[in-house]
């Protein structure tokens, strides 16, 4: 199940813990599907059957990728906000636009539901996965680092585009591609976090185009199994975390090197032509002047003449 993504970069954060404890008295309906409850306003009963019924589909979708062959013991709860300032109001999130849903380790989500910023429906296929990660993780959620965790949501729900690719081509042609082992706990805010956002979907797409895309319950399972994500890489493919970031680095140079030169080469293009066009106007404007000194120039010429002739016309008559 493929949901076209927004050309704009938006933080979609986990929360580990409950820790804000948001007001939901007001989400007094709810609407069950197979796998879960949401909880919503009176007046969204129609928009909380679509969202409903994606997030089944995104359920099954992405345990079957990640092999998980058990349904919830419970319906998963959602709470569904009815816009972005309901949100950030009840979940304590004070940066609208920025964050559009969370999930917790007691696998609760949260979701502005509005759609404005990014589609509600997107929103909660990123936030099942977590869920679901955090299931098949159990204690050992914090073992796998947050690059992992956001990069395999956005795989998985195909949340990648143009804007993306750009990002990382800058910062690959720049030089300030975050180190990954920086991003292990935490991302950084602000315009960084985007990149941090960018540089986890590559990581992830990285390495299930170099390893399958059965690697990833693999290396999800064997975190948990082995409480340790450098053992669980080594175990299932072959390399450590230090040497799986050294080759993709190396790739995105490689391969974001087109996309650098293409969007340099057109904003050149685009200076080029700006320049060419100031050119030609200001050619324009000084042979327009010139043309104009010219027969202003011919009609002064010709009204001495016209003077001339007339005085020498005068003096033929009187005499």
């Amino acid at each position: 199940m493929k949901l076209p993504s927004t050309c704009c970069i938006l933080a979609l954060i986990i929360c580990v813990s409950v820790g804000y404890a948001a007001d939901r008295r007001m989400l007094t309906e709810t609407t069950s599907t197979k796998y879960f409850d949401i909880h919503h306003y009176p007046d969204m009963d129609s928009q909380a059957r679509v969202i409903g019924e994606a997030c089944d589909g995104w359920y099954e979708e992405i345990s079957k990728k990640l092999q998980l062959n058990s349904p919830p013991s419970a319906r998963i709860p959602i709470y569904l906000y009815r816009n972005q300032q309901d949100f950030s109001k009840y979940t304590g999130h004070d940066k609208p636009g920025e964050t559009l849903g969370r999930a917790s380790t007691l696998g609760i989500i949260e979701l502005d539901g509005s759609g404005a910023y990014k589609p509600a429906e997107l929103v909660a296929g990123h936030e099942i996965v977590h869920v679901i990660v955090f299931r098949v993780l159990g204690t050992s959620f914090n073992k796998l680092p947050l690059w992992m965790h956001e990069g395999t949501a956005r795989y998985l729900t195909g949340d990648w585009d143009a804007a993306d690719r750009m990002m990382i081509a800058d910062a690959a042609m720049k030089d300030s591609i975050i180190p990954l082992s920086d991003l292990t706990k935490e991302f950084p805010t602000g315009i960084k976090s985007g990149l941090a956002y960018a540089e986890s979907a590559s990581a992830v797409r990285y390495l299930v185009k170099n390893y399958g895309e059965s690697t990833l319950p693999k290396i999800i399972n064997e975190t948990r199994r082995l409480r340790s994500f450098k053992r669980a890489m080594i175990k299932t493919i072959g390399v450590t975390p230090e040497q799986f970031e050294e080759s993709w680095r190396k790739s995105e140079t490689s391969t974001f090197l087109p996309i650098w030169i293409i969007k340099t080469a057109s904003v050149f293009g685009a200076v080029t032509f700006l320049l060419i066009a100031i050119a030609a106007y200001i050619a324009v404007t000084r042979r327009k002047k010139r043309i104009i000194r010219e027969y202003e120039d011919d009609e002064w010429d010709m009204a001495i003449f016209e003077d001339l002739e007339s005085l020498f016309r005068k003096d033929e008559d009187d005499s």
